[in-house]
């Protein structure tokens, strides 16, 4: 294949010397060349048959066979293939042996080298060339006989010379690619060295048997090595209580164990640092360890992470208190403490804020979250280190006490302790907030054997401490009874609105004078799953307490100018009454969504009348008179519910946008047998009237009544003896009916 692909690229210096060495080794001299000259022509004439048998060699050996067809695939033809040998048999017969020949065939070995042609094959191919051309010469007439043997010597020195310069081909190629994988597997290793050094890592390895550190990663201050036989970096900065568990680590990784241990070191700067360590034995094939590779890494921020986390976990943000998942499992740990030491016991306490919900709801949640706060910083002040406080949810707190002798009156004394916490007012944005605090104790194991039964005993407790406005009570199973049933009955409530537990019932109201329909009071009912109907007396304080007054109220406006709406397409123009607690009056976006209902619903706002009790209009005068002036310019009326009952100022009365009295149904529904109670709604009736008010009186259940009130001059009348609240059918049926013309 010699002469095949010729291409060059930049050979090395070198190629004189190498040549010279070569044709001075072979004895070429000029006697040789100018043989080879004389008979050039002679032997040029063999290289034709030549070429033809050369070829079909080739062609027999699968490597330059697989050459050739790709030669011939690449756009090329046999032709070109031959002649290339034919002009390799011509320069070879040049007697050329200058450098530029010999960079020929050096060129040509690396070639043949990079195509994977085997070197024996290449000198098996001069071989060939031999036998043809420098055996021929024997029976060739045209060589005299004197000069054939030393025509055959020259022509063999020049063949050995091409053949040589071939082998330097291939070796130049093979140490050209073994140049480019030192300098690969040098740039490598450049790259592992500095990637290691910029790893947060320290890499070392100690041979077993001769106790010799054979590595250690760059960067890592060899001298930090102190003990060759514990030979671990930095051990000497190891913390003291630290350093025996990372010996005996590394003495089991030393026998064949891996091992992975925490530990901590001191830094240069006093800095307290977490380390990991891992120690891996490797063995040899008999099971004996040879040596062990140490890693360390700085896992602080790691641990902080961590730390952080599990403080997340564990505390409210708010207060930074224990929450409710860490209380509890304080709870189950003391409860299992005291289960192994008999007659030991645990006070759990809850503890609830009152009247915290019109904090929040009437200056807004950011004061509330500062109340919070201050709470628990004086609560922490009063407690022990060893008690539990925790913020369980919005303003209710839980309190662990386990590590006491006589619990009945450590808790009796911290509840005293706690409570007192709430006797000053609170400060926020230079206002005094005054706000108690109602406390229940429930004893392990007298009040329960789990947390769960503690905590709700402690609820029920602390539920009827706050209605006996007692400031803390233990529980007491003969007296909770009622406060079970109403906790019950507070978490029941909570689902009442999305299970659709709540209707409407609607009570008409009669003009006197003109015997017709006036009005309707919606009023709200719920359906209980196992009570039955139950009137607003039953669940109204409960709502109220649970601070869900607000979509309650909002739900009952919704839903009865839903119904308004609903008759005024049937042609029944009926205005609205609907009742609105103390803590609404104080909500600050009550005008807003009550502007929105009545907009969503297309409806007049004067078909709507809120009725408010007296008390709840003298809580706070001058909001509420800011919050009914807001509401008589929507158009919405006002009405004053149960007057008389209360304690009203007349001058307040007569600033406020008030609409309608309506006498509290305790004195009118006796008044015609008591002279009492029927001069008592005589003056309300004309002081209503002398005020410009409409006025209403409710609880009529006799005709002796209405007639009564006809004489007296009242203007409406609500009552059973008209009608009692009806189901929205049921109403719409008494309308049909005409059943108002009493």
């Amino acid at each position: 294949m010699n002469g095949y692909t010729l291409e060059s690229d930049v050979v090395p210096h070198g190629v004189p010397l190498i040549n010279e060495q070569i044709n001075g080794f072979l004895q070429v001299s000029s006697t040789d060349l100018e043989l080879v000259t004389r008979y050039q022509q002679p032997l040029l004439a063999l290289s034709g048959e030549f070429s033809d048998i050369f070829f079909n060699y080739l062609f027999g050996y699968p490597p330059t066979a697989s050459l050739i067809n790709q030669f011939l695939r690449n756009g090329n033809n046999l032709p070109d293939i031959l002649n290339q040998q034919q002009r390799y048999i011509e320069q070879w017969l040049t007697s050329d042996i200058g450098t530029r020949s010999a960079r020929r065939m050096i060129e040509i070995g690396k070639q043949h080298f990079h195509h994977n042609i085997d070197s024996n094959w290449a000198m098996l191919s001069f071989q060939f060339i031999s036998k043809h051309f420098i055996n021929s010469i024997t029976d060739n007439d045209a060589v005299p006989q004197a000069d054939k043997r030393p025509l055959q010597d020259a022509l063999s020195k020049l063949l050995f010379r091409d053949m040589g310069l071939l082998l330097e081909g291939y070796g130049r190629a093979a140490a050209g690619i073994l140049r480019n994988e030192q300098k690969d597997v040098n740039t490598l290793q450049a790259h592992m060295a500095n990637l290691i050094a910029n790893m947060p890592y320290i890499f070392w390895s100690v041979d077993i048997n001769s106790k010799r550190i054979l590595y250690v990663s760059p960067g890592t201050d060899q001298s930090s090595i102190t003990d060759i036989l514990v030979p671990i970096p930095r051990f000497a900065d190891t913390v003291h209580e630290d350093r025996e568990k990372i010996i005996a680590a590394w003495q089991d990784a030393s026998t064949g164990e891996r091992q992975e241990i925490e530990g901590r070191v001191v830094d240069k700067s006093g800095t307290l640092c977490w380390q990991r360590y891992l120690f891996t034995p490797c063995k040899d094939h008999k099971n004996r360890v040879l040596r062990v590779d140490g890693c360390i890494e700085d896992i602080t921020n790691l641990k902080e992470t961590m730390a952080r986390l599990q403080h997340l976990a564990t505390t409210d943000t708010l207060t930074e208190l224990a929450n409710r998942a860490l209380w509890y499992d304080r709870m189950n740990m003391a409860i299992s403490a005291a289960q192994r030491r008999p007659g030991h016991r645990v006070a759990i306490m809850m503890l609830d804020m009152n009247h915290f919900k019109l904090i929040n709801d009437t200056m807004g949640h950011p004061v509330g979250d500062n109340v919070l706060r201050q709470a628990a910083q004086r609560m922490k002040v009063v407690l022990r280190d060893a008690d539990t406080l925790a913020r369980i949810g919005g303003d209710e707190f839980g309190i662990l006490l386990s590590d006491t002798d006589d619990v009945w009156l450590a808790a009796k004394n911290v509840a005293k302790k706690v409570l007192g916490c709430f006797v000053e007012p609170f400060s926020s944005d230079g206002n005094n907030l005054y706000l108690g605090a109602s406390i229940g104790v429930a004893i392990f194991p007298d009040h329960g054997q789990d947390a769960d039964a503690l905590v709700s005993r402690a609820d029920i407790a602390m539920y009827r401490a706050k209605h006996r406005n007692a400031g803390y009570l233990f529980y007491n199973p003969g007296t909770d009874l009622n406060a079970i049933k109403q906790l019950h009955l507070s978490n029941q409530l909570r689902q009442a609105l999305q299970r659709q537990e709540l209707e409407l019932h609607f009570q008409p109201k009669i003009n006197l004078l003109g015997k017709n329909l006036s009005g309707v009071e919606a009023l709200l009912r719920w359906r209980h799953p196992q009570h039955g109907l139950m009137e607003p007396d039953n669940f109204i304080p409960l709502a109220e307490q649970l601070g869900i007054m607000a979509p309650i109220t909002e739900w009952v406006i919704h839903n009865a100018l839903d119904s308004c709406a609903q008759w005024r397409a049937q042609g029944i123009d009926l205005p609205l009454a609907v009742n609105i607690s103390a803590l609404c009056l104080q909500n600050h976006d009550l005008v807003k969504w009550i502007r929105s209902i009545i907009k969503s619903h297309k409806t007049a706002a004067h078909c709507l009348e809120l009725e408010i009790t007296e008390n709840s209009v003298m809580g706070d005068v001058d909001q509420n008179f800011d919050v009914l002036m807001s509401l008589n310019e929507l158009g919405v009326k006002i009405a004053i519910d149960d007057f008389g009952t209360g304690y009203s100022s007349l001058a307040y009365l007569k600033r406020l946008p008030i609409n309608t009295l309506k006498i509290d149904k305790s004195f009118v529904m006796d008044m015609a047998m008591d002279d009492n109670d029927a001069v008592i709604v005589r003056s309300i009736i004309e002081l209503g009237h002398n005020l410009g008010f409409t006025v209403v009186a409710e609880g009529v259940e006799s005709t002796d009544i209405w007639d009564l009130l006809n004489i007296l001059g009242c203007d409406e009348a609500q009552g059973f003896h008209i009608s009692p609240p009806l189901p929205e059918p049921g109403l719409l049926q008494w309308i049909q009916q005409g059943s108002w013309r009493v």
